[in-house]
């Protein structure tokens, strides 16, 4: 618990003093990359945009723009039951890890 405290007041601290150090004066040249350097064209504001018949459904109001979704049915592979057995059950043996001169030589670890 008293570690926790004082975990928490040096952070605390710690965020103090480096938001004091930062200065946000000074007008000093920035070199920019031409994308920060494009303007946007202003903005224009459309009818259907401010239009509360536009955005604001009735309960009643059926919308007909649905997306039709394709039927999902099974297919005979999807069932079968030999399909996801696997037939390969033979498991790989790794061969056994051996030392070659060259891993414990000291002349091929020195640094030139």
């Amino acid at each position: 618990m008293k570690a926790r405290v004082s975990q928490i007041l040096f952070i605390a601290l710690f965020t103090l003093l480096l938001a004091g150090n930062i200065s946000a004066k000074g007008a000093g040249v920035v070199a920019t990359s031409s994308f920060e350097n494009e303007h946007e064209t202003a903005l224009e504001v459309e009818n259907w945009m401010v239009n509360d018949n536009y955005w604001i459904y009735p309960a009643n109001t059926i919308i007909l723009e649905a997306e039709a979704e394709n039927e999902l049915f099974l297919e005979g592979w999807m069932t079968n039951e030999t399909f996801w057995v696997s037939n390969d059950t033979e498991t790989e043996n790794e061969q056994e890890m051996n030392l070659e001169p060259w891993m414990y030589n000291a002349n091929y670890w020195k640094g030139d």
